[in-house]
Order: C-alpha cells, then sequence, then structure tokens
C-alpha cells in the first residue's frame, strides 16, 4: 500500500484552531438606534428580549390660577344652593298640618303673658300692701287629713284583731275590707294633691288655685293656703269654714239642671294678662275663668277677673282675693 504523502501522524496529537471570533459592534456616534446598544454576547435577537424603548415626559408647565367669581355670582349661587337644600329637605309637622288642613296651623300661639300696650301697669294699693304670713308647706296641707286618717287605721286594726282573736275569720276579713274602703275615702284629699303646686309666676298661681276646685270634691284647704292674708278676709268670709261655704254656694249656682253633685266642674284660667313678674313683688293681673261640666266641651260660664298677686316668703306667688267675680 502507498503511502498518502500528505497525510501527517503527527496532526492527530495537535489542538483544534478556535475559529474566529467575531468583531464587536462599533458603536457610532450621532446615529439613530431605535434600542439600546449591547457591547460583547450573542448578537441573535431570537435569544436575547427586546430592551423597551425609553418614555418621553411631558415638560411640567403651571397652570393658571383660577380667578375669583364677581360677587353677583356667588350671591346667585348661594341662593340656588338654599333653594335646592328648601325642595329637598323633609316636610316639618306646620307644613303637613297646613297640607291636611288644619285649622289651628295657620294660627298664630295665644300668649298667656302680655305687657299692656298702653305701658307698664301701675299695682293697686290694696295689693301693694298685702302681705303673707303663712306660706304652703305639705304638713299645713295634709295634717287635717292625717288627723282623720290615723285613728280610723287604728280603729281598724282594733276591730280585726278582735275578730280574729275570737277565731270569726269571715268577719275579720269583712271588717279588714271596709276599713280599707273607709281609709280610701278619707285619703281623698292626699291623693288629689300629689303634685305640688309650684308658682313661679303670677299665672301658675292661679291655675293652681282654681284647679283645686275641679275635682269631685274640690281641694278647699289647698285654695285656703295659697291665698294672702288679705285675701282670707272679706265681707264673703274671713275663716277657713266660712271660705268652704262660699265656695259651695258658689259651685251650687253654677252647677246646671240635671247634673248631678257628685259630677266635677273644670275651671280653666284663659287669656291672662299681667305685665312681667320678674323683679316684683307685687302684681295686678286680668284674666278670664271659664267652666264647664266634666265631659261636656261647651262652657257654662266664664267670669272676668281681676286679681292682685304677692310674692311669698317662700318665693312664690300668692293670691290676694280668691272671690270669684259675679
Amino acid at each position: 500500500m502507498a503511502k498518502n504523502s500528505d497525510f501527517d501522524p503527527s496532526d492527530l496529537f495537535n489542538d483544534v484552531p478556535e475559529p474566529p471570533k467575531k468583531p464587536d459592534r462599533a458603536i457610532v456616534p450621532d446615529s439613530v438606534d431605535d434600542g439600546y446598544a449591547v457591547i460583547g454576547g450573542d448578537d441573535d435577537p431570537a435569544d436575547s428580549p427586546p430592551v423597551p424603548p425609553p418614555i418621553p415626559v411631558v415638560p411640567r408647565t403651571d397652570r393658571p390660577k383660577k380667578q375669583a367669581k364677581p360677587a353677583d355670582d356667588v350671591a346667585f349661587e348661594n341662593e340656588f344652593e338654599s333653594a335646592q337644600r328648601e325642595r329637598t329637605r323633609e316636610p316639618r309637622r306646620e307644613d303637613l298640618a297646613g297640607e291636611r288642613g288644619d285649622r289651628d296651623a295657620s294660627k298664630p300661639r295665644k300668649k298667656s303673658k302680655s305687657a299692656d300696650s298702653s305701658g307698664p301697669r301701675e299695682t293697686s294699693k290694696a295689693t301693694a300692701e298685702a302681705r303673707v304670713d303663712e306660706v304652703w308647706s305639705r304638713s299645713a296641707e295634709w295634717n287635717p287629713t292625717l288627723v282623720k286618717i290615723v285613728p280610723a287605721a287604728l280603729i281598724v286594726a282594733f276591730i280585726v284583731y278582735s275578730l280574729l282573736s275570737a277565731m270569726k275569720f269571715g268577719m275579720a276579713f269583712a271588717a279588714l275590707f271596709v276599713g280599707c274602703a273607709v281609709l280610701l275615702i278619707l285619703s281623698y284629699p292626699i291623693l288629689i294633691t300629689l303634685e305640688r303646686p309650684v308658682r313661679m309666676t303670677p299665672e301658675q298661681a292661679a291655675r293652681d288655685y282654681f284647679d283645686a276646685l275641679s275635682h269631685h270634691a274640690p281641694h278647699f284647704r289647698r285654695m285656703w293656703l295659697i291665698l294672702t292674708t288679705n285675701g282670707r278676709s272679706t265681707p264673703e268670709y274671713s275663716s277657713f269654714a266660712g271660705f268652704c261655704e262660699y265656695w259651695k254656694r258658689r259651685l251650687s249656682s253654677l252647677r246646671p239642671s240635671g247634673v248631678g253633685g257628685w259630677t266635677p266642674l273644670e275651671f280653666k284660667v284663659d287669656d291672662f294678662q299681667a305685665d312681667k313678674s320678674a323683679g316684683k313683688t307685687a302684681i295686678d293681673a286680668d284674666f278670664t275663668v271659664v267652666v264647664s261640666v266634666r265631659g261636656r266641651s261647651t262652657p257654662i260660664a266664664s267670669f272676668k277677673q281681676t286679681a292682685g298677686f304677692v310674692k311669698g316668703p317662700d318665693k312664690m306667688w300668692y293670691l290676694n282675693d280668691g272671690r270669684l267675680e259675679k
């Protein structure tokens, strides 16, 4: 076999020469390029992700200042907003009453106190000289009633105890029932006067005085205690017994025919006219007392009253005249 003259065995042990490297991409100044220039690495676009271009920034400009609105435009906007709120608000009670046709809704409220249009009223000499020697107190009002209740309660207790001791249980129960009924009737003046008569104004004194008459059994004791010392001495009466008799006659004359004696008459003070009582110790007032039968809306009588009021040591007001005009 002939040898190949071109084959050299020493070539098997020689290193394989490396392939020539590609030169890096040169960056040309002032050239337009859509992306960033990558130096080195593989230039194959399939192997490397694309680089997004930079986001252009808009230059900031100063905003124009808001011009102030004219005064006429501001006033118009305020009126418009007020009208909008008025249309969207909830209806008030007065508006609903007017829509329903309530006759009293459109009427102005009557003031119970009002000064005379001609000027302040002069206090009469009788009112200015009146005094209050005995002030109202709970003990003075309830003591006459308690004097009757305590002995009656002791008697009932003694009777019930005696019957129980004699083993008469039925009679003891009956005596206890009757005794409780009697004690309840005797306690009636206390039950109708549990509320204290607070008389911070002359009008309150007049109302408390005549309200004591509006019961099945009028509470004359409270009425007597709300009078001044001068108001307890009149041509019609000068003692508590005479005062009670006077009012019993007046109630009998006012009661219409067909109305029983147990049906109460109601007394209401209306149209109270007087000067302001602040800082005063004596004052005169005009008012109307309307009388009606309980359960009936039609009044049976109406009286124009002129009375004086005096402030007592307890800072409460007292009537200087407790009579009813004829």
